[in-house]
């Protein structure tokens, strides 16, 4: 298992990255950092531009020294950029998909897989520090502050969010890296494990994001599955496999309900063009 550190951008020149990145948040998301639901965007969604600026902290020797730290020699990071995210955080316990960021749970759901290590990294572009983050299996607490960032094992590291939203407190905006590490891996077998992690990950992330702050029927029951599917995983990753598949039905019935009523709008509006049409030819 990765143990969990925590670290500071001391160097001027990632400060200044921080800096830029903070207050191209607070002009950009205005408007969503003033609502409750937490916000997620995928990093390779964002202007050309501020990818280039995140990249530098990323890529930085800071972070990747700190990781390699455990793994001497081998260290082989594979960067899992497909799922590294911009995280805008509230404290919202409402019962939807996002309550689990705050409560006790694994970010990942694969801790039976051995011979590879995913590392997350939470750097903190703005934070306060009232926030208290308790990493469980390391046995260490701390309330992050704007430069610092902490890393943990995704799969492995049990650990939750102290402390209540503050609509005075300071914007608290994260960016979300995450890196495998595999020593002495064949290269199919880091492909695998690179589809599996990011596959698994889009399919947990779009349920949450899909039922935060739910306000439909569907909202609400995806909501409950995640919450259940949270608890689950708390106590056996294999046993919620299964929940994830009655999770992945349901995502699928959304889309053949969505896809269903797109086609019946679609279908609405072409028959009154056609009888608009004979109307006129009358």
């Amino acid at each position: 298992m990765f143990e969990c550190k925590k670290g500071t951008f001391e160097g001027k020149s990632e400060q200044n990255t921080v800096d830029e990145l903070r207050e191209w948040c607070l002009t950009q998301f205005a408007n969503e950092l003033r609502e409750r639901p937490s916000l997620h965007k995928y990093v390779k969604t964002l202007p050309p531009k501020i990818i280039s600026e995140i990249d530098k902290l990323r890529n930085s020797d800071v972070i990747k020294n700190k990781i390699c730290e455990q793994f001497g020699g081998k260290c082989n990071i594979i960067p899992l950029d497909e799922i590294d995210e911009l995280y805008i955080s509230h404290v919202n316990k409402d019962k939807g998909g996002d309550q689990g960021l705050f409560e006790k749970h694994y970010d990942g759901t694969l801790r039976f897989i051995k011979g590879s290590t995913v590392v997350r990294a939470l750097i903190y572009l703005s934070s306060s520090g009232k926030l208290k983050v308790v990493f469980s299996d390391c046995g260490v607490t701390h309330s992050f502050k704007t430069y610092e960032f902490g890393l943990l094992d995704f799969h492995k590291e049990y650990h939750w969010v102290e402390g209540d939203y503050d609509p005075n407190d300071i914007p608290r905006v994260l960016l979300k890296f995450n890196y495998m590490v595999c020593e002495g891996c064949s290269k199919l077998y880091i492909n695998m494990m690179h589809a599996i992690n990011v596959i698994i990950f889009f399919i947990v992330k779009y349920s949450m994001e899909y039922s935060k702050s739910p306000k439909t029927p569907l909202q609400r029951v995806i909501g409950f599955f995640c919450n259940f599917f949270r608890e689950v995983n708390n106590i056996s990753p294999i046993l919620s496999m299964f929940v994830g598949v009655l999770l992945v039905i349901l995502i699928l019935c959304l889309f053949v309900m969505t896809g269903k009523s797109i086609f019946n709008l679609f279908q609405g509006t072409t028959t009154k063009r056609r009888r608009r049409s004979r109307m006129k030819f009358r």
